[in-house]
Parts: structure tokens; sequence; C-alpha cells
């Protein structure tokens, strides 16, 4: 593998590989959580002990914590945390599995937005600390709740409403504030056991790391000096290195690396031609780095990288000229890199590249001419297949997949039959399937999956 090893899904798509899947795909509803054209819930789905949890509402208790193990059967509220049989619930957000607990941010008439847990049961879903006791203010907001190991960091209000790092055991004496030498910590990630996120302090916004410890929370490089900013983000662990973005005050918003030590944290290489926009959406593909990069010449278009000088170049004007294709959402499936780019023919659609200029095609013009399908909520692949949201003009915003081939990019299923959209969005792998809320005009926005 090259000397990135691999590098950054930084658009939110993740680059998994399932087995080649035989037969048809089907779609189908795994429950009617709401009875009728109603929200049955919505946002992340989050996987603890092989069980995916949710923020659910059947309209009766409000918003709770639910699961499913992907049948009917097997979806149900996992606890009532309101008034028995009212509707008033926590409203479950940011989710997130730390060993066999589900944390997450839920608000009640007492306590305001705060941090709570689960183990599963209804007797082991509670509040785990009132962070804010202010009465005029009534809540610490948690946010970015990130697992590291058996610890639980996260950003929160004090009573002085100042963003500080927070950690939790599950305990409310084990949940408490990492020092004061740092506020607005953002962009939490786990790397190597600890803790990695962009701080502001008296060097300004730069890279700081936690061991979960206040003396063991700390700078990790004033990476542009001073007080000027060097606004760190998109982190990601390659093969033990955590590679993120930051400005340094000489070459831009490049591409830097870590190994957590201030004498390991470089820039990687200056990989961005000498005007473009800065390089983003990168993904690793058959041991290379593809990113969308450019110059005054040929605009923002699809690139390559090995990690070397030489070997980083253009794979194709896709746009000719200085107008830009603006790729995103670069999912790398088999042999085929697939990615949304605009050119003037057909507007934004899907294209699918082998690393070469004659190998980087239109797949499919899903919506004809020049206006565009818009191609988003991209996931990453089942059965070698990429799946996406696009916008046609017989169904409106439906799930599509790609193999990567023109034939085999086609709609998944017109959940809401003819011209009104389905709105597909939080597209989750569990295990072989694909997991995902949709809308149809008879059961409103329920879950669904896919299984090849």
């Amino acid at each position: 593998m090259g000397p990135l090893g691999a590098v950054l899904a930084v658009a939110g798509v993740a680059a998994l590989v399932a087995p080649a899947a035989a037969g048809a795909l089907t779609a189908n509803r795994v429950k009617d959580i709401n009875p009728g054209a109603a929200l049955g819930g919505g946002g992340p789905l989050v996987n603890m002990g092989g069980t995916l949890y949710f923020s659910g509402n059947d309209g009766v208790h409000g918003g709770e914590l639910w699961k499913t193990d992907g049948t009917a059967a097997g979806t149900g509220m996992v606890a009532d945390t309101g008034s028995p049989g009212q509707f008033d619930g926590v409203y479950p957000d940011e989710i997130t599995a730390v060993g066999s607990t589900v944390f997450f941010t839920g608000g009640d008439r007492t306590h305001g937005f705060e941090l709570w847990k689960s183990d599963g049961t209804a007797a082991g879903t509670h509040l785990v600390k009132d962070i804010n006791p202010n009465p005029d203010f009534n809540s610490s907001y948690p946010e970015e709740l990130t697992a590291v190991g058996d610890t639980l960091f996260f950003r929160a209000e004090n009573e002085w409403n100042n963003k500080r790092l927070w950690k939790s055991d599950g305990t409310a004496a084990g949940t408490v504030m990492l020092g004061d030498s740092s506020y607005w910590p953002v962009h939490l990630t786990s790397y190597e056991g600890k803790l990695f996120f962009a701080g502001i302090g008296p060097e300004g916004d730069e890279l700081w790391t936690s061991d979960g410890t206040v003396a063991g929370t700390q700078l990790v490089k004033d990476i542009n000096p001073g007080s000027s900013d060097s606004h760190p983000k998109n982190f990601v662990n390659i093969g033990g290195t955590l590679f993120f973005y930051a400005y340094d005050g000489t070459h831009g918003q490049e591409l830097w690396r870590t190994d957590g030590t201030a004498v390991g944290t470089k820039r990687f290489r200056d990989i961005k031609p000498r005007w473009s926009p800065y390089p983003e959406f990168f993904a690793l593909h058959r041991g290379k780095i593809f990113y969308s990069g450019g110059n005054r010449r040929t605009g923002g278009e699809l690139w390559k990288s090995d990690g070397t000088q030489a070997g980083t170049k253009l794979v194709k004007d896709i746009n000719p000229g200085s107008a830009s294709s603006e790729p995103e959402a670069l999912t790398s499936v088999g042999r085929k890199l697939i990615f949304r780019a605009t050119d003037e023919a057909h507007g934004a659609e899907v294209w699918g590249s082998d690393g070469t200029a004659a190998g980087t095609r239109l797949l499919q013009d899903i919506r004809r001419g020049e206006r565009s399908s818009y191609p988003f909520t991209w996931s990453g692949s089942l059965g070698r297949r990429a799946f996406f949201v696009a916008h046609d003009r017989p169904h409106g915003g439906e799930l599509w997949s790609s193999d990567g081939t023109r034939a085999g990019t086609r709609l998944v299923r017109d959940i809401y039959p003819g011209h009104t959209e389905s709105y597909p969005y939080n597209l989750t792998r569990f295990g072989g399937t694909l997991f995902f809320w949709a809308e149809d005009p008879t059961h409103g926005f329920e879950l669904w999956k896919i299984v090849p």
C-alpha cells in the first residue's frame, strides 16, 4: 500500500466492501412504528451488541429510545422515560455505543437537555447527570458524543454556559469536565486509545488530545504559530496514523498527519496544485488516493496520488476547460470509484472511474439532459454496490444503487410511488443488510431495509 496507506473519506462516505450479491435487491419496511401516515422515527442507527438503537416515536409515548434486530417482532421501545402513557418522551439524539452501554442526549421538563444512558432495558435507561443545573438555562446540551475505549467524551455547557470537554464512565460521579485550558472542542476523534480534537486556547484553534485526565488534556502542536488558527478538521485513522486537514499560514489548507506527538505532527505533502479549491472528498481506491482538486486551467476535477509529487496527477477534466466538475462522495466499490460529478451536458450525475481518463465516464444520466439528478446521501457498498439517493422525473427522490457499470446503475424501489419523494436518509450498513428511513403514502416515515 502507498505511503498514505489510504486516506480520508471525509464526505461521509464509508468504503465498506461485502461479498458479491446474487439476485435482485429487495427493499422492505421493517415495521410501522407509528401506525398510519405519521413519523415513526429518524436519526442515526447505532449498533450496540448486535442490536440497532434509534430514536422512535409510536405516536403514544413521544420520542423514545427504540431498538431492532431487523425484524418487526424484534423492533420495540426500550423505555418510556416520560410520564407513563403520555406524549412526552426525551427524544434521544447523538446515540453512541460505548461497550455494553448506549449513551444519548435527551430532554425532560425537570433537567432540560442532558446526558442519558441505557443498557438496552427499561430499568437500565435513565439520566446520567444533570450537568448544568442552572435554573435560567437548564441544559448542558451535550454534543459530539465520542467513544474512546470504555470512556465517553463529549462537549457540554457548564453553569457559565461555556463549551468545555467532558468525559463519562456512565456514573454521575464519573461524569466530569476535563479542565479549563481549552474551549469549544470540536471534531472529537478516537485514536490510539486517546481523544484528539480541535480546541481553542492561547495558541488559537489548534490540535489537542486527552487521555481522560485533566493533566493529559493538552495541546499537541501549535501548527499555525502564535495566536493564529490552524483549524484542524476531518480526522481519520489510516494504518495507525491520524490524518487531518490544517492550515499552517504558509501552504494553505493541506493534509497533515500525526502520531500523537508534536514531533510526529507534520504536513504530509503539499498536494494542492498552485490554485484550487483545496483538496477535499478524499477516498482510498486500489492503493491510491483520489480527491477533488484543481488548478486554473482545469477547475475542480478528479485527481489521484500515490503520495509522491510525480504520482499526483489529474485523472480527467470531466467538465472541460476552467469550469469545475466538483467531484463529491467518492466511494470505492470493487474495481470502480463511484462519485458525483457535474458537466454542462448532463448536470450533476453519477460517474465511475477505474483511475484512467478513458475509464472515467458517466454511468447514467438519471435525469436526462442538463438538469441534474443530484445524487446524494451515499452509503458504503453492500454486495459490491454503492447506494445513494437521486431524483429522476418519473419517481422523484428515491434510492438507487450502482455496481460501477451503466447497466448496473438503477433504481432500487419507488417507495413513494409517482413524482413524490420518499426521502431515504441515514443509510446504515448493519451486517449484510442496509437500513434507512423513508416515507411512503400509507405509513409515513418508517424504518426500511435492503437485503441482497
